[in-house]
């Protein structure tokens, strides 16, 4: 499937999990080949890790396996980064205001 086609998909399609399904095939994809991503592969890649998705849907000792593509994949794009930085920025603000002491 090339990088550059827009996932639609219909009301129909997404209650089936279809489109959840191709989408998580297409990460993988990314994640065991070499293939180039696209701008919304790495968005959903760096979101996924930033939030440990991967920890949720893979198998720890895959996650590790995977560990440095992840990593790789998160310095494509400049997007990617922002998106990774501010869940990072939200999970700092949250856990200090837990901790605080007003």
């Amino acid at each position: 499937m090339p990088a550059w086609r827009e996932v639609r998909c219909s009301r129909r399609e997404f209650r089936d999990g279809k489109a959840e399904r191709e989408v998580k095939l297409r990460i993988m994809q990314v994640l065991v080949t070499d293939e180039i991503p696209g701008p919304r592969d790495i968005v959903i890649i760096c979101l996924a890790d930033a939030c440990r998705i991967f920890n949720q849907i893979m198998p720890e000792k895959e996650v590790a396996q995977v560990r440095e593509r992840i990593d790789v994949v998160r310095r494509m794009d400049l997007i990617g980064q922002a998106v990774s930085t501010a869940v990072r920025d939200i999970e700092t603000s949250l856990a200090a205001t837990a901790y605080s002491p007003f």
